[in-house]
């Protein structure tokens, strides 16, 4: 799973993300919180470098619990983790009761069914910017008829997509 296909399911409403401290993902990992327009919470832990996923928590719209996926090839990484930390029940120390899901798909379709609803121009994107630069942000959006907002979300999913392409190209 790549960090573009979450992006896409949550239409970019990030609430939050730091670096991740644990270490059985490897180096370079960080955490991205979402939250949906009606308060539905997800989490994703991926590679800063590669953009690979490596865990998703996403809670149920009901509020019944969560669910959540882990890479296979990291699931005993992540339980050794758990153990060392000594963490019961492998849930995090004031999270929910995960309900595991088994596939890329099946975890993509649920984040999808929490986001269901959700429009881009309700979006809130953060961004640590001088004035300066966010003057001139502002300034190429108004250029092009757009929200500094709509730009800025504009700008990201175009530079995913060059990547991809970038990536593609490399690999043959």
């Amino acid at each position: 799973m790549q960090l573009k296909d979450i992006l896409h399911r949550t239409l970019g409403l990030i609430s939050g993300g730091a670096p991740f401290l644990w270490g059985c993902y490897g180096d370079y990992t960080h955490h991205i919180d979402f939250e949906s327009d009606e308060g539905v919470p997800c989490s994703i832990v991926f590679n800063r470098l590669t953009n690979r996923v490596f865990e998703v928590s996403c809670d149920k719209p009901d509020g019944s619990g969560a669910w959540r996926w882990i890479d296979p090839q990291f699931r005993d990484a992540h339980a050794e983790e758990v153990r060392r930390r000594a963490i019961e029940d492998a849930t995090y120390e004031y999270g929910p009761q995960f309900d595991e899901v088994g596939t890329e798909k099946e975890m993509l379709d649920l984040i999808t069914l929490a986001f269901e609803g959700c429009q881009y121009e309700d979006n809130i994107i953060n961004i640590n910017a001088s004035d300066e630069t966010m003057a001139q942000v502002q300034a190429k959006a108004d250029e092009r008829g757009m929200t500094a907002q709509e730009f800025i979300l504009e700008t990201l999913l175009d530079q995913i997509k060059r990547e991809e392409v970038r990536r593609e190209k490399q690999a043959f």
